[in-house]
């Protein structure tokens, strides 16, 4: 299967909004940009996880994903598409139960939720040249995801992030989706 058969069969799964974070995203290409700006804005946040760590496995299938997309590895990207949506939809409830189980590292969980949901978001509501533009410059080692403009883009949702928490007014991030 590629990856357009492996999204319209995941696509047509969905009836409603409440099933998916991703419902509103009109292809693939923009839920690959919502977890690609995520896990590329993330890294430096979630190296510090401390006991944490288990946060972290998203960003792994986030690469792995990737990875497969960009080498064209078909059955690969099959298996880490599912693999990837399951905790995707489930990474929001693991974040609000490790702020109780980690109550050290609170800010930094909520950072992480703040950025996840910006993130996709954003990825979602990107006008189709620029997501273009961000997917181009993508690249990967296999082990992390690599792209000055995703990282750029990211940084600038973090600096949204840090001086209005969740509630980013509309106008910020219109002006950022249309960067």
């Amino acid at each position: 299967m590629t990856p357009e058969q492996v999204y319209a069969e995941w696509r047509s799964s969905l009836k409603s909004p409440d099933d998916s974070l991703f419902y509103y995203h009109p292809n693939l290409e923009r839920i690959l940009l919502g977890l690609s700006i995520y896990a590329i804005s993330s890294r430096p946040l979630v190296k510090d996880l401390g006991k944490a760590e288990s946060l972290r496995i998203l960003n792994i299938y986030i690469t792995d994903l990737i990875t497969a997309w960009i080498d064209e590895d078909d059955d690969a990207f099959k298996t880490m598409f599912d693999m990837t949506m399951t905790v995707a939809e489930a990474y929001i409830p693991c974040l609000m139960a490790a702020e109780k189980e980690y109550p050290s590292k609170k800010r930094l969980i909520r950072k992480l939720s703040f950025l996840y949901g910006h993130a996709i978001a954003c990825g979602g509501d990107m006008t189709p040249a620029l997501t273009e533009t961000l997917l181009d410059n993508l690249s990967t080692d296999g082990k992390q995801l690599h792209s000055s403009k995703i990282q750029q883009f990211g940084n600038s949702i973090l600096s949204l992030i840090r001086i209005h928490g969740m509630d980013i007014p509309v106008p910020a991030l219109t002006r950022l989706n249309g960067w």
